[in-house]
């Protein structure tokens, strides 16, 4: 086995996700300006993903990695009524409550460009979950208006 020097690097991971939001709303003041809270579980599966460590870069291997997540979204948000419908604009937390990565102890491959590919042996700790924070400007509009149409 050759002798290794280990050197930490960051990675970074961006990750595509089909999200599902179950939301609750409560709407707080309802005049020409309105406010409103919503809360509530959101499903969400990972479709793509880029990795980046140093110079390397590489789609994600999602082989040790929960695609399907699961979380818990809050927030708040005004809409002023314009025309047929309300512009939006909503901030929300979105809280992840499953594990992205699998927890794995054992060996790994590493393959350097211009390096003699190796094997080592590591640990993969699991305890890292999604914490995002969103904002959406929008436009929301009755589904009375399309169907009389």
């Amino acid at each position: 086995m050759p002798e290794v020097e280990v050197a930490f690097m960051k990675q970074k991971r961006r990750l595509s996700y089909l999200e599902v939001p179950i939301l609750l709303k409560a709407t707080l003041q309802k005049t020409k300006w309105c406010t409103y809270l919503n809360a509530g579980p959101s499903l969400g599966y990972a479709m793509a993903g880029k990795s980046k460590s140093g110079d390397l870069k590489s789609d994600y291997n999602f082989s040790q990695s929960n695609r399907l997540e699961l979380s818990l979204q809050g927030g708040a948000g005004f809409g002023v009524s314009l025309g047929s419908g309300t512009l939006l604009l909503d901030a929300r937390y979105f809280f992840g409550l499953t594990h992205l990565v699998k927890e794995f102890d054992g060996p790994i491959s590493i393959d350097i460009p211009g390096e003699e590919p190796f094997t080592t042996n590591v640990h993969l700790d699991a305890d890292q979950k999604s914490r995002v924070l969103s904002f959406t400007l929008g436009y929301a509009f009755p589904l009375s208006a399309i169907a009389s149409k």
